[in-house]
């Protein structure tokens, strides 16, 4: 149960926060033209993907009551690897939800 009130912990601040973020961008970047989608999938691969990256790889840690020199350490260690890596897996998925659902 430890790894579940973890992950709810953290999807609790990550939830509300993901709202927030994409109702600004809409309404910041508003629209489903082809160079709107592309100016969206760049703020939010250049903000909102490493601010989770962080959040996974430094704040999850630090929830499990790991060390902060552990947890830093980490991030550290797999922060670009990972960010390059969800950046191109969620790109299509994003430009599907930002034509279709925004």
């Amino acid at each position: 149960w430890k790894e579940v009130a973890t992950f709810t912990s953290i999807g609790l601040i990550i939830g509300p926060l993901g709202v927030v973020w994409y109702r600004y961008l809409d309404k910041w970047l508003p629209g489903t033209a082809a160079k709107t989608i592309a100016k969206k999938l760049f703020f939010d691969e250049l903000l909102w993907g490493p601010f989770f990256t962080v959040v996974v790889f430094y704040v999850l840690p630090l929830v499990e009551k790991w060390d902060h020199q552990l947890a830093l350490s980490e991030l550290k260690e797999k922060f670009v690897t990972a960010w390059l890596g969800s950046a191109g897996f969620w790109l299509v998925f994003q430009s599907i939800n930002f034509k279709f659902l925004a």
